[in-house]
């Protein structure tokens, strides 16, 4: 419950979460605006999507991958800072430019890190097509690619964190290295799991603010979650200086 509580509270010790919050909020909100007047013309009847509704859309999408990038880029230094036992700081919104690049390859990793699943899957379904099993092909990708997914994604906060701790992108891909943390503190990496979904699940009590303030309260939420995944890394190996592998 200790520590259930101090993930909880860990953004909020921070002395300036109010407008690091609002900055992440901006992010969050921002590919909204962009397609706010589309979801206006929708709700007051169809429309035909012509070329300038098209390229909102298409710039809403860049908007939406650009400061998705940033704020994941955010999110590595507010581990980067839990790691080394920074507990209580939410780093200053002062490196937007490293932010989007440093979230495009953690991006890239999570991508890299799922493709087995969808592989799987598809090479399953390419397999039973061919073997003149068309019916059942759809099999692979409704029961195997689900519980393959679930399995990545189990994998994947000790993967970005074991790639973020020592600098190196591909030890997210060291399998043997990320299970053995997840082996060395089980009940914590459950934990967090735990705090994550409560931190989510709460967040969407920002809605009772006009409906605008569930987007200060999922960035929050974020923040929470990395601080429960990167605590339960840094009590199974200690406190880890960035750029460099754990003991």
């Amino acid at each position: 419950m200790a520590e259930l509580g101090s993930s909880l509270a860990s953004p909020f010790r921070d002395p300036a979460w109010p407008a690091r919050t609002l900055v992440g909020a901006a992010l969050e909100i921002l590919p909204v605006l962009f397609v706010a007047p589309l979801i206006v013309r929708l709700l007051h009847g169809g429309y035909r999507l012509r070329s300038r509704e098209a390229a909102l859309l298409g710039i809403a999408a860049l908007v939406a991958l650009l400061s998705r990038w940033i704020e994941i880029g955010y999110l590595r230094r507010r581990a980067l800072a839990d790691l080394a036992g920074a507990d209580n700081v939410l780093p200053r919104w002062d490196r937007f430019r490293s932010d989007l690049a440093e979230g495009f390859k953690l991006s890239l990793v999570t991508l890299g890190l799922f493709l087995p699943a969808v592989g799987t899957a598809t090479a399953l379904a390419l397999t039973a097509a061919a073997l003149g099993a068309a019916r059942l092909a759809w099999v692979p990708v409704v029961v195997v690619m689900p519980v393959l997914a679930l399995l990545t994604l189990l994998y994947l906060p000790a993967a970005l964190l074991t790639a973020i701790a020592t600098g190196d992108l591909g030890a997210a891909f060291a399998a043997g290295n990320v299970l053995r943390f997840i082996e060395r503190w089980p009940s914590r990496y459950a934990l967090a799991f735990v705090i994550t979904l409560m931190a989510l699940l709460l967040a969407q009590l920002g809605f009772v603010l006009l409906c605008i303030g569930v987007f200060a309260t999922r960035f929050l939420a974020n923040c929470i979650g990395v601080h429960a995944f990167a605590s339960a890394y840094r009590d199974a190996r200690g406190p880890v200086e960035p750029g460099r592998s754990a003991p």
